[in-house]
């Protein structure tokens, strides 16, 4: 029997758009549509909670198998303990029914996935707007403080 893990937060994550040319033409009335390569990884929120860092499914339950990435993180979220790096995961050279399995289990990962394993980084949100659903900073705003954050330039 599976037990239900505990919400670290409440977060509200961006959901994608419907694709459908209706949806879309909805969508793009509103003004530019940003896009990027799409994985087939594992969604996955990159944040501070209590002053640690936490690696947290969209629905805020955390994935104690990336506990060994929370150092890298830390570095790239100083200064910015009030954001949230939206994200996915891929466990290379798996499919994503097995990633899957090998991200939601308690155990960390074997240390043979570390180096196969990638984050994509395609946000940077506020803390606020992901749980209040609050406005946020227009989003070519956010991917030159990401930039900044990830390159130091």
């Amino acid at each position: 029997m599976s037990k239900t893990k505990p919400r670290l937060w409440n977060p509200k994550p961006h959901r994608a758009v419907d694709w459908n040319e209706k949806a879309i033409a909805k969508r793009l009335a509103k003004g530019p549509l940003y896009a990027c390569t799409k994985y087939d990884g594992f969604r996955c929120l990159i944040t501070k909670i209590n002053g640690e860092v936490r690696i947290t499914t969209r629905e805020g339950i955390e994935l104690t198998s990336l506990a060994a990435f929370r150092p890298k993180f830390a570095a790239l979220l100083d200064g910015y303990h009030d954001r949230v790096l939206d994200a996915g995961v891929l466990v290379l050279g798996h499919c994503f029914e097995d990633m899957s399995g090998l991200l939601r289990r308690d155990d960390p990962l074997p240390v043979e996935e570390l180096p196969n394993t990638m984050f994509v980084v395609f946000d940077l949100v506020r803390t606020a707007t992901m749980v209040e659903g609050a406005d946020s900073a227009p989003h070519y705003s956010r991917l030159d403080t990401l930039r900044t954050i990830v390159t130091g330039k």
